[in-house]
Parts: structure tokens; C-alpha cells; sequence
């Protein structure tokens, strides 16, 4: 699925920080899950985490202040 996108072209240019609810209905977490492990492969430097109970609209809110510290660690 990720195989044509060119992660290899963020590799030393920006870190991913992926993260799923594992209650979201709207976008499968496997999608999630390989797209980080894509990243990964490729050289880019990849957090991923799985919220519980967080949803496709929520999950970003219950992780925020992780969400802050991994920006906080990479900005430039």
C-alpha cells in the first residue's frame, strides 16, 4: 500500500509522528500501523502510538501534550 510513496525523501529532513484511537470506525489502525512501519523502514525517524479509547476525532486530543513534546523535540 505505502510502497510508491517516497518516505526515503524525508529521511534527515522532519520526524513522523503517527497515532491512531484504537475506538476509530472511520480509518482502519492497521493502515495507521503500516504506514508508520513504511516510514520506519525507509530511514524516517517514526513514533507510533495507539490511544485508547481514543476516536478518529479525539485521539489527537487525549495524546496532546505527547503530540507537543515529540514537536518540541524536533523543532529546529
Amino acid at each position: 500500500m505505502f510502497d510508491a510513496y517516497p518516505f526515503d525523501r524525508l529521511k534527515g529532513k522532519v520526524a513522523l509522528m503517527v497515532i491512531h484511537g484504537d475506538q476509530d470506525t472511520t480509518n482502519p489502525i492497521a493502515a495507521s500501523q503500516q504506514m508508520a512501519e513504511a516510514a520506519k523502514a525507509a530511514g524516517v525517524e517514526t513514533v507510533y502510538a495507539t490511544v485508547p479509547g481514543g476516536t478518529h476525532l479525539e485521539a489527537y486530543l487525549t495524546y496532546a501534550s505527547q503530540i507537543f513534546d515529540f514537536l518540541d523535540a524536533h523543532k529546529k
